[in-house]
């Protein structure tokens, strides 16, 4: 028998091996093939575990909807700066200031900045640099049974070393 977990960081609240059940018997019934609609049908029964997962109010589901329109039309947004086209805005942490803390709390939210203003704010530089620094350990694992890329990563972790 499997472990089964949600990846870390993620928000799901319902048991992940009775998610994973749940899915495999509608991936078998389905002749080995799950799509994003299909889940969406597993988990409009009640009785399913993920069903509480999903939003299932209209009014809230499509403001969520916008909402991820919006994330996607601002990361797709390109100017050019310095005759390379780059990305207009880059997502880093929220940091507020706790009026009942001394320092910062970083919350699970993200603001877009402008890409000008990250190169000239070095707190900024670097919340890019940390998330830079977590999606190539997340490639490196998705992608640690392929020898290939093994250069690869090694040339990347020997520029970072440059670059801490």
């Amino acid at each position: 028998m499997n472990t089964v977990y949600w990846k870390p960081g993620s928000r799901f609240r319902c048991d992940a091996a009775a998610a994973h059940s749940e899915l495999e018997a509608e991936r078998a019934r389905r002749g080995g093939y799950l799509s994003a609609s299909d889940v969406l049908d597993v988990a409009a029964s009640e009785d399913s575990s993920i069903h509480y997962e999903f939003e299932w109010d209209d009014s809230t589901a499509a403001h969520e909807y916008r909402l991820s329109q919006a994330r996607h039309l601002t990361r797709s947004l390109i100017v050019v700066v310095e005759e390379r086209p780059t990305r207009a805005y880059e997502s880093i942490p929220l940091k507020v200031a706790a009026p009942e803390e001394d320092g910062p709390d970083t919350r699970g939210d993200s603001v877009y900045v402008s890409v000008a203003d990250v190169r000239q704010k070095p707190e900024w530089n670097e919340c890019v640099l940390q998330k830079f620094r977590a999606d190539i350990d997340a490639l490196r694992k998705r992608y640690q049974t392929v020898q290939e890329l093994s250069a690869v990563f090694s040339a990347i972790d020997s520029a970072l070393e440059d670059v801490a």
